[in-house]
């Protein structure tokens, strides 16, 4: 059963941070054909042999179709996702480059100015620079590759300052699923297995976090990742919106 979970949870993952680049590509193509005024009128030109509608007016319903299909698809995921539990994990994994876990395995120490972002399992590991595994990571942590080719593994009492990432929209929702965890400002001690809240790492250095510093981990936490959501929600309904004011302006 626990398995099967995993395995769905990964799919609606995957389904749901998909979803995004194609609702973009739809937004940005299909959508402003409709209202070319030269594609108007090459397509009225042309009626349909069995008919009395133009093929403009056939070809738009097929775009709408496919978008009701499309957002509605990726709303019934997010609800989907909402539904979904996520199961207990006893470690986790914080992608990082061999040279960082080298120096957090002698120091003993993990932190981070950006606060820790863990996952509740562990990728395959990159076999060339551009595979499937490689991209992976990537898309998971929006790390550069670089930093991505080793892990320190996360357990003990400190899993209990990691929680799962957000549910705003489609797209953190995805990240949810797939299995990303983050925490606040603060250090890992990996030999204890006890995370200290309150601790920041600049330059090679663990020192009290500054109110500068917590309002950029928020910023980051919040602003930037929300935005994401933010920009999906927008692809995904003004759309909708358009066609809905048009179907109501012309009934």
């Amino acid at each position: 059963m626990f398995r099967f979970l995993f395995l769905l949870q990964r799919l609606l993952g995957f389904l749901l941070l998909g979803g995004l680049p194609g609702i973009a590509v739809f937004d940005l193509v299909a959508v402003p054909l409709e209202t070319k005024p030269e594609i108007e009128k090459m397509s009225q030109a042309l009626p349909i042999p069995d008919g009395n509608e133009w093929v403009s007016d056939f070809d738009r319903r097929k775009v709408r179709t496919a978008y009701f299909w499309a957002a509605g698809t990726v709303l019934l995921l997010y609800v989907l996702g909402w539904l979904m539990p996520i199961p207990q994990v006893d470690k986790l994994y914080h992608l990082t480059s061999q040279a960082a876990a080298s120096g957090i395995g002698s120091d003993g120490r993990l932190g981070c100015r950006w606060g820790q972002f863990a996952l509740g399992w562990l990728p395959p590991t990159p076999i060339w620079r551009y595979g499937p595994s490689s991209l992976l990571r990537v898309l998971l942590t929006w790390v550069a590759l670089r930093f991505l080719n080793a892990h320190v593994e996360i357990t003990g009492k400190a899993l209990s300052a990691f929680a799962p990432a957000g549910r705003f929209g489609p797209f953190s929702m995805g990240r949810r699923l797939l299995g990303v965890y983050s925490a606040p400002l603060g250090s890992y001690f990996t030999k204890e297995g006890v995370f200290l809240p309150g601790e920041v790492r600049i330059k090679g250095r663990f020192k009290s976090a500054s109110i500068l510093a917590k309002f950029l981990f928020w910023w980051h936490q919040r602003v930037l990742d929300n935005a994401i959501d933010l920009g999906y929600w927008l692809l995904l309904l003004l759309p909708g919106a358009y066609y809905v004011c048009a179907w109501l302006t012309h009934s």
